[in-house]
């Protein structure tokens, strides 16, 4: 049987793909088309929500581990508390319809902090799913949708 080189190319890459995630044993916070963040396990699952029925979203990893000590290392409490009163007078239904969208969170993270959904998911992770040794790890490695073609691009 002959193969391309072309095919060959796509094997190679299809085989690393896998072998690279294989060795990323660990759940991982993942970006969705619109930035916001997916929660995964280290199989490639999504998180399950609160709820059980979804999947976990930011308001929710927000919401169950606002009220952990650690919780004020990643998100300024005090302008987040501000936000959810604010919604709440404005008529917004009580729970996870407090809490600021992805867009919205660049304004309550922690001084000297970026984005720290990483962190926030570590925290829950541990804390409230009792995973004491989980560990947050960077996400897997995807092929990209455009690949190359066989003039090299």
């Amino acid at each position: 049987m002959k193969i391309t080189k072309t095919q060959l190319k796509q094997i190679i890459r299809e085989e690393l793909t896998r072998a690279l995630n294989e060795n990323a044993e660990g759940y991982y916070v993942k970006s969705g088309s619109y930035g916001a963040p997916g929660f995964y396990d280290p199989a490639g699952n999504e998180m399950p929500g609160l709820d059980g029925v979804g999947d976990l979203t930011g308001a929710e990893l927000l919401m169950a581990t606002e009220n952990l000590p650690e919780f004020a290392n990643f998100i300024n409490k005090k302008r987040l508390d501000a936000f959810k009163q604010r919604a709440q007078e404005v008529g917004r239904r009580k729970g996870l319809g407090l809490y600021p969208d992805h867009d919205y969170m660049t304004r309550f993270w922690a001084t000297g902090q970026e984005e720290a959904w990483e962190d926030l998911f570590q925290l829950y992770l541990q804390e409230v799913l009792n995973i004491p040794d989980a560990q947050v790890v960077e996400p897997p490695q995807e092929e990209d949708d455009y690949g190359d073609d066989e003039w090299g691009f």
